[in-house]
């Protein structure tokens, strides 16, 4: 959220039709229409989502990744977990992503 979101839009750019097929789309509200309209957008057995927070606990964050996480359970079957890539400083406890099995988050 924010200006977390500066380097994702500024990569979009820079690599937009770099990869034949691939689109970066980015999330950076919880404005409801918004957030319908990028559910509609997505296409959940092919979709990977980069979920992305220096503290790990960012409500607007959380709350994005927690509908989505459920609405990929929902749409994508028993693997839907490996479209989910979670990012993070090293030393967040990520107690509340890790119980989901989100990969990348677990302690070192």
């Amino acid at each position: 959220m924010g200006g977390s979101s500066l380097a994702p839009e500024t990569m979009a750019k820079i690599f937009e039709g770099y990869i034949e097929g691939a689109e970066l789309r980015i999330l950076d509200s919880t404005i409801p229409e918004q957030v319908k309209e990028m559910d509609e957008w997505v296409d959940y057995g092919k979709t990977l989502f980069i979920v992305s927070s220096k503290s790990g606990g960012t409500t607007e964050t959380m709350s994005l990744f927690h509908y989505f996480w459920d609405r990929a359970k929902e749409k994508a079957g028993k693997d839907f977990a490996k479209h989910f890539i979670g990012h993070h400083r090293p030393a967040v406890n990520w107690l509340r992503w890790g119980r989901t099995g989100l990969p990348g988050c677990y302690d070192r």
